[in-house]
């Protein structure tokens, strides 16, 4: 073909590949995907073809063909396994920053090293278990807890021993309060013990009985406690004529005053208050009719 013999042509039996006409490639007798790894071929790399060391670098801490030691910091342990393949890293414990547990109030125990325990203290009608905190039974609700406290609203409950001294007030009792004298210290004055045989003193004013006092029903006007004065049931002004004016009378209904008038010399004037004569009458003066 063209002057060449086909002795000079490779042909499918023995091109290996070589030239694009065979479906793989050869090196020698042998395929290269039997020889070699493809890119992104899984389960392909075996631990045989690792080699020992391989790691260099690890966190961005480099050392060719060296180690790189992981060191522990406070608190931590670092446990290689070269069997197992693996390193275990562990915390431990340790104090850190505190020093010192100190119980507070109602509390017990505490320490400053090791390991230490803080316990409720259990006071007086307090019960502590292991999970809680409680009233003791004897204070809790039943007849014993009734027997040592007063409950709310709790009928006839507060006794007079119970009551300090001087601490109820006028504010605490109600107005409409029905206190028998009985329940008072000493004689208490009601409407039904009142007067004679009552064993109040209120009938006396400076060791005087009410008897030893005029009153206004009685007085009529003696000292003074009326406006008029009386002789039995009348005025006196209505009876008597006043000692001042026993040189002149007034007419019975007051006006003219003075309309009789005797002077010192015995001269009775009538219609006038000057006269001039043992009997001196006049009409028409001022006052006068």
């Amino acid at each position: 073909m063209d002057g060449q013999h086909a002795s000079d042509f490779l042909n499918t039996a023995n091109d290996w590949g070589r030239s694009g006409v065979a479906s793989n490639l050869y090196e020698g007798t042998t395929t290269l995907t039997d020889k070699y790894v493809n890119e992104g071929q899984t389960n392909s790399v075996s631990t045989a073809m690792i080699t020992p060391n391989i790691v260099s670098s690890l966190d961005g801490v480099s050392n060719d063909g060296g180690d790189i030691d992981l060191v522990a910091g406070a608190n931590i342990t670092i446990t290689p396994d070269d069997a197992g393949n693996q390193i275990t890293i562990a915390a431990t414990g340790g104090t850190g920053d505190i020093t010192a547990v100190n119980a507070g109030n109602g509390l017990t125990g505490g320490g400053t090293s090791g390991d230490v325990t803080v316990n409720v203290g259990a006071g007086t009608g307090i019960e502590v278990a292991a999970d809680a905190v409680s009233l003791a039974s004897n204070y809790q609700d039943g007849s014993a807890y009734d027997s040592r406290f007063v409950n709310e609203s709790q009928a006839a409950s507060v006794t007079s021993a119970m009551i300090t001294d001087g601490q109820i007030a006028d504010a605490d009792i109600s107005s409409a309060a029905a206190i028998a004298p009985s329940k008072i210290s000493g004689t208490a004055w009601t409407s039904a013990n009142d007067g004679a045989g009552s064993g109040l003193d209120a009938d006396l004013l400076d060791g005087q009985h009410a008897s030893d006092f005029l009153n206004t029903a009685n007085d009529w006007g003696r000292f003074g406690v009326g406006t008029d004065i009386y002789e039995g049931t009348t005025k006196l002004t209505d009876k008597y004529v006043n000692k001042a004016d026993l040189d002149h009378l007034d007419a019975s209904d007051g006006s003219p005053a003075s309309a009789v008038y005797v002077d010192n010399d015995g001269n009775v004037g009538i219609g006038t208050m000057a006269p001039t004569n043992l009997l001196d009458v006049r009409k028409n003066q001022a006052g006068y009719t």
